[in-house]
């Protein structure tokens, strides 16, 4: 299911729909039982000429701009994620490009623990990313070896983008 998930949402980019509109479609194409299965998606679109990012979250937390005097996660709507009720539209949460932070996204296999709360992991990943300076690669190899759990059960994936002041 999420290869198929996968392979529509670039269909769906390549035909230039925007990422709410994404997300829209995602979830009417998809007939999870909620108990059971259901996916969760960040997707954004950057906007170069006037330097603002579209982002829409379906169940996944919000990005982290990071710096060297500190990481606090956006503010955004985290709607539900991908396949719980198709009938809920996502909202998208339009931002200036941040410059000099690198946005910090990631999968919940690098910071949740089992048995811990969720706000408890995403201040882990916030004080690990506080104090982030260098190339986006150093920022990310370091959250990799700090947060990477021994025996990781689930996926863990990290994207860092970086615009330069």
């Amino acid at each position: 299911m999420m290869a198929a998930l996968r392979y529509a949402t670039r269909a769906y980019v390549a035909q230039g729909d925007p990422p709410e509109a994404v997300l829209t479609k995602l979830s009417s194409l998809v007939d999870f039982d909620s108990d059971i299965q259901f996916a969760t998606v960040l997707i954004g679109e950057f906007d170069p000429t006037m330097q603002t990012v579209n982002l829409v979250s379906a169940g996944r937390f919000p990005p982290l701009p990071a710096t060297s005097d500190g990481a606090e996660f956006l503010d955004m709507t985290v709607g539900t994620p991908i396949g719980m009720n198709a009938t809920v539209q996502p909202l998208p949460t339009a931002l200036d490009v941040p410059t000099g932070p690198t946005l910090v996204a990631s999968t919940d296999g690098l910071i949740e623990r089992p048995g811990e709360r969720l706000d408890v992991s995403l201040n882990r990943l916030r004080e690990e990313a506080m104090g982030s300076s260098g190339s986006v690669e150093a920022v990310l190899e370091h959250l990799l070896s700090a947060l990477t759990p021994t025996r990781a059960e689930d996926d863990v994936v990290v994207l860092g983008i970086h615009w330069p002041g």
